[in-house]
């Protein structure tokens, strides 16, 4: 292999490459939250990692001071930018800042009028999925001067940076999703899919330039095999996460959901808040529900219920809450909101899709509803039984201590870099 020796003969580190749009457990999107993961396990076993962003800027402005516990896991790099010791700075100032410009006034606006501007969003996006020209120029040069012994790409879509590796390098895709069942569902409950480029035949070309595919979920990992005909390994590495401390005190009927801006969130929230929110208030009066992420912006003001938008630091709103619902009706891939709800120990309920990859979770004290009536039940019992709501939680960070450990979940992934570096 190119790069450094194996971590256990020589002594050298392994050296990794990271590609992906978002950065690594800055953004509230979840995938965001898993790389970031990842890449915190990584640097703790000693890794090396230069991470390659994708973007202009990854701020809200043109110079960007990187947060340190970024700094302190990762040689960030980002198209379009130098790094000044902690900062990056565009190298676009005028195009940065007027995109900046636009974003900060967009955010400022009234919730009702960005409710309007929906279908201008895409002024306001990042690049298309797959790698352009300019980026596999940039990741080129960067994994030719830090020669790493792995390529890691995240989503399917940026199977083209595979072309970038030399030979010898372990090209290794995460797969967050299996994107066409994922499109399919998501059309199957009415909901545009995103994508028009989510077929089975071109999900199965860019999985197949891949030497190692890592699902987010074992049933996922069971499905990604059978689509390669088992001709590279798949391996399944859930999210890890560290039981959190109780900071502060639960708010009585205080739930709470959390999510992005993603279609099965925004269906997932008002069909709750539409169908089993006002079953929930006639039964407990003091109910309460606050509501976090850019799902905000596509959301009407309702009795009880608090949009917070985005939220810098979510441990408070899950210390305070009792229950944290995940209502979602159709989707794919491990659902990051309920593995951290599940970290604070949380009471949770949630559908079949909530909880694709955690089956497991209804046996130790996560409760599961399809129905509208019975959603709301499954909270109302929660709110007004403190035993029961004790025995679930009491239940669920039992689980979580033995079944999302950073070995349990990453190790096989640690295991396999290894053995290709030797």
């Amino acid at each position: 292999m190119m790069g450094s020796a194996s971590p256990g003969e020589a002594g050298e580190p392994l050296r990794l490459v990271v590609v992906a749009r978002y950065l690594p457990g800055h953004s509230p999107h979840g995938a965001s939250t898993y790389i970031g993961n990842m890449v915190e396990f990584l640097h703790e076993r000693g890794a090396r990692v230069r991470f390659l962003f994708l973007g202009e800027t990854p701020g809200r402005w043109p110079v960007f001071l990187i947060p340190k516990a970024i700094r302190d896991r990762v040689d960030l790099r980002a198209l379009g930018n130098v790094r000044f010791g902690p900062c990056l700075v565009s190298t676009r100032l005028f195009r940065g800042w007027i995109l900046s410009l636009v974003r900060a006034l967009y955010r400022a606006l009234p919730g009702a009028w960005r409710r309007r501007l929906q279908g201008s969003r895409s002024l306001l996006a990042s690049a298309t999925p797959e790698p352009t020209a300019a980026e596999l120029d940039f990741m080129a040069a960067q994994v030719g001067e830090f020669r790493p012994s792995a390529l890691i790409v995240n989503y399917a879509w940026m199977a083209e940076a595979f072309r970038v590796a030399p030979a010898g390098v372990l090209r290794v895709m995460v797969a967050h999703d299996v994107m066409h069942e994922r499109a399919r569902a998501l059309q199957e409950a009415g909901l545009p899919p995103g994508n028009d480029v989510w077929d089975r035949e071109r999900e199965i070309e860019w999985l197949s330039r891949a030497d190692l595919v890592v699902a987010l979920q074992g049933e996922d990992a069971e499905t990604l095999d059978g689509l390669l005909q088992a001709s590279r390994p798949v391996l399944a590495a859930p999210m890890s996460v560290r039981l959190q401390p109780e900071s502060l005190p639960q708010v009585p009927g205080r739930c709470l959901f959390v999510g992005g801006l993603q279609e099965a969130n925004v269906d997932g929230i008002r069909w709750f808040l539409q169908t089993c929110w006002p079953g929930v208030v006639a039964r407990v009066p003091r109910a309460s529900l606050h509501v976090c992420g850019d799902v905000c912006e596509r959301l009407e003001p309702a009795p009880g219920v608090v949009l917070r938008g985005r939220v810098a630091d979510l441990g408070p709103e899950y210390c305070q809450a009792q229950v944290v619902v995940v209502p979602l009706r159709a989707g794919s891939g491990l659902k990051i909101k309920l593995v951290q709800a599940l970290s604070y120990g949380r009471a949770c309920v949630t559908t079949r899709f909530g909880l694709q990859g955690l089956r497991e979770a209804i046996d130790h004290g996560v409760l599961q509803a399809e129905e509208p009536a019975d959603f709301a039940s499954a909270v109302v019992g929660l709110l007004s039984d403190a035993g029961h709501r004790r025995a679930c939680e009491q239940a669920i960070r039992a689980w979580v201590s033995r079944r999302f450990s950073a070995e349990a979940c990453y190790g096989p992934f640690w295991r396999a870099l290894v053995q290709a570096d030797r």
